[in-house]
């Protein structure tokens, strides 16, 4: 009898499912909750969608998409729906912020603006999540995509390794995006920030000999400075 149990026992280690590999908080790792919106979504297979959802699979595409269960059923391409592309409250994250900073940074890579757009819109994006995304887009000059993460609520002062994404910027010489944040979305103090070397954006330049970059970026701190120029 004894003999028949171990033998049971063995058989069920041979075939049992291998353990799935877990967040802390016992998220699957490498998945993202979805969030259900009143429009029609691509449900991605790194989703993982709950309850009050309908679905359907595209008869064209082959492609399977969610949205949630309501009467009225909003255009895709509408404005209310490029309107839900926005961060939510820190609060409000699922425990999949490891999962959705991969995905975002390899979109931002590519500067891919319609799955960024997607990504905030079909998941719990938290500032959290995204702040090495933002970084991304400044070390790589993505302008256009870093002005979609900074208007979807993302933090102009992101960090990342010590870094704030202005220092990113400044060390990559990406013009554009260094003059973008400090002309429209820091404050001064934010601005001269050190790194975690304690070197300030302006010793960083000049470490690095980058005396135009250091200048257009200076002429781009002159509202902050004289405010009424700014009326």
């Amino acid at each position: 009898m004894n003999y028949m149990k171990d033998m049971l026992a063995e058989a069920g280690k041979m075939f049992a499912r291998p353990a799935v590999s877990k967040n802390v908080g016992g998220f699957p790792r490498g998945k993202m909750f979805f969030r259900p919106q009143p429009f029609w979504q691509v449900l991605r297979d790194d989703h993982i969608a709950s309850g009050g959802i309908e679905f359907k699979m595209g008869l064209d595409d082959g492609v399977n998409y969610a949205k949630l269960k309501t009467k009225v059923e909003i255009e895709p391409d509408s404005s209310f729906a490029k309107s839900c592309a926005k961060v939510v409250s820190d609060g409000n994250g699922k425990g999949d912020a490891e999962a959705i900073s991969s995905v975002l940074r390899e979109l931002v890579a590519s500067n891919n603006i319609p799955e960024i757009m997607s990504i905030f819109q079909s998941c719990y994006v938290t500032r959290e999540a995204a702040s090495a995304s933002v970084c991304e887009a400044c070390k790589l000059d993505h302008t256009e995509a870093l002005v979609f993460l900074l208007e979807a609520g993302c933090s102009p002062t992101s960090k990342l390794s010590g870094k704030t994404a202005l220092h990113f910027a400044v060390e990559s010489g990406s013009e554009e995006s260094a003059i973008l944040l400090v002309s429209s979305w820091l404050t001064p103090e934010e601005i001269m920030m050190p790194n975690s070397n304690d070197l300030n954006i302006f010793q960083i330049m000049e470490n690095l000999d980058m005396g135009p970059m250091m200048r257009q970026i200076k002429k781009a701190m002159e509202p902050h400075d004289n405010p009424d120029s700014q009326a």
